[in-house]
């Protein structure tokens, strides 16, 4: 009751006003920032506006939440709160619209179940025969059945639509003010205002375009902005205030007493004896590097999410090749480079030229610091490896030994067009007990081997080489 009559007021007061309105909003900016959204509006109002006119505004306000950023030093301006009421705009007109036929259809729904339930509880009249009493029936049944799945059918459409108007709308509330002007002389008044809105999401979004052949990476930074307020906007601004998040602040862990002979209530370190407790290292030091962006004349429609390009950076960075063949038969493509800005979390979409590798999201990347990223199997790499010999066998004669022989190869084919460092890592047999001998041999032979067995070779391959590994080990071991 108390909505009917507000709106009925409300709409009451449009009337009367409507003849002589000549009200003019034009959105001039959206800031985005880690606080929240902030719409700034001119409004226009000419003097047959005077003394007030009611404005509806797409967010939940107080009246200190309205702010009064430029108007007239001769003209005094008062914003009187009238409450909260439904939401303006076209969308909200389509909405109110697809709600009424939605009405009206479950209406016919509701209509048509009657129908159903009155026509079970029909009887054959006296004198009427059986099957001319079913025929009529059954015939009236189908009629309503076609009726309701046509109406069904039209419900279903129906809310498909509302859907998607939701997106352009999310806001189900309006805040509802009373501006009161008063001007010395009477003149056309432009004001413009700043509040918070809801229904605005936004985020960084990172395209790195990978150039082996050039050394180098093309960052492309964007911002996905979706705005469902019920309304487009036209050529506005958007100010996009970033900021990296500060330290992490710690404070001292709280007290416990060493009770001597109970549990305590949380494990004591286990420390040896001549063994020193060292603070972990100060944190990172915070990266002050916030920036603003600024787009201009940015067109928005509600519900429609869009990339707005942010700025392109081109970094230099080292390629290589890694091949791990202890493992399946692959080649990654990896880089390694150091920003020299300050580069926020974003979701990133990598590309080898034009061709997308891979998605993830990367944390933070602070200038100066090495960072070194796989981007997947190396499509321009062929590796195989292939067993050919694989036997043991027993020697010696007083003392019988078991002796195990494996021959392999690992074939190398690359197709890169520029030449890049390749590192190729193997596993090879390493035993820890005196009386098991190892012996591997490769040719062409290892640059590295740790004492774990791992072999490493790094060399550079042209467009169309071909490089084979070949490599034999030999174990022996006591029979017993």
């Amino acid at each position: 009751m108390r909505w009917s009559f507000f709106l009925l007021l409300l709409g009451g007061f449009f009337l009367l006003k409507a003849p002589a309105q000549a009200l003019e909003r034009v959105p001039q900016s959206l800031t985005l920032s880690g606080q929240g959204v902030q719409l700034r509006e001119l409004l226009r109002l000419g003097p047959q506006d005077f003394p007030s006119i009611v404005l509806a505004f797409p967010a939940l306000l107080q009246e200190e939440d309205l702010q009064v950023v430029r108007q007239s030093k001769d003209c005094r301006i008062v914003f009187q709160p009238l409450g909260e009421g439904p939401p303006e705009g076209p969308v909200a007109k389509r909405l109110a619209a697809l709600q009424a036929k939605k009405e009206k259809v479950q209406e016919g729904l509701a209509a048509l179940s009657l129908e159903e339930k009155h026509l079970k509880e029909l009887k054959r009249l006296p004198g009427e025969s059986a099957q001319d009493f079913l025929t009529a029936l059954s015939s009236r049944y189908r009629q309503i059945l076609e009726k309701k799945r046509a109406l069904q059918k039209e419900l279903a459409q129906l809310h498909r639509r509302e859907e998607a108007l939701r997106q352009a709308l999310s806001l189900k509330k309006f805040t509802y003010f009373r501006l009161q002007a008063l001007c010395t002389p009477p003149r056309t008044l432009e004001l413009v205002v700043e509040y918070p809105v809801e229904g605005v999401s936004f985020r960084r979004e990172r395209e790195v375009q990978v150039l082996p052949g050039r050394g180098q990476l093309i960052i492309r930074d964007f911002l996905r902005l979706k705005e469902s307020l019920g309304k487009p906007f036209s050529k506005i601004e958007i100010l996009w205030e970033t900021s990296p998040p500060g330290p992490e602040i710690l404070k001292p862990p709280p007290f416990h007493p060493w009770w001597v002979g109970e549990p305590p209530i949380r494990p004591m370190l286990k420390i040896q004896a001549g063994a020193r407790l060292k603070a972990p290292g100060p944190p990172p030091k915070p990266t002050l590097y916030g920036k603003l962006y600024r787009l201009r004349h940015i067109s928005l429609r509600p519900g429609i999410s869009q990339l707005l390009p942010l700025e392109t950076r081109k970094l230099p960075a080292d390629f290589r090749v890694e091949i791990p063949a202890y493992f399946r038969p692959r080649a990654y493509l990896a880089v390694s480079f150091r920003p020299g800005t300050y580069l926020p979390q974003a979701r990133t979409r990598f590309f080898l030229g034009k061709v997308l590798l891979s998605q993830r999201r990367l944390s933070d990347l602070r200038p100066g610091q090495k960072y070194t990223f796989y981007l997947g199997s190396d499509p321009w790499v062929e590796v195989e490896k292939e067993i050919l010999k694989d036997y043991q066998e027993t020697v010696g004669v007083v003392r019988k030994m078991k002796r195990w022989t494996r021959i392999w190869k690992i074939k190398v084919r690359y197709h890169h067009p520029q030449s890049l460092p390749v590192v190729l890592y193997e596993r090879l047999p390493v035993s820890r007990r005196k009386e098991v001998k190892v012996k591997v041999k490769a040719n062409p032979p290892w640059d590295d081997l740790s004492p774990e067995g791992r072999a490493l070779w790094r060399f550079n391959l042209r467009e169309g080489q071909n490089l084979i590994i070949r490599l034999e080990a030999v174990v022996e071991f006591p029979v017993s």
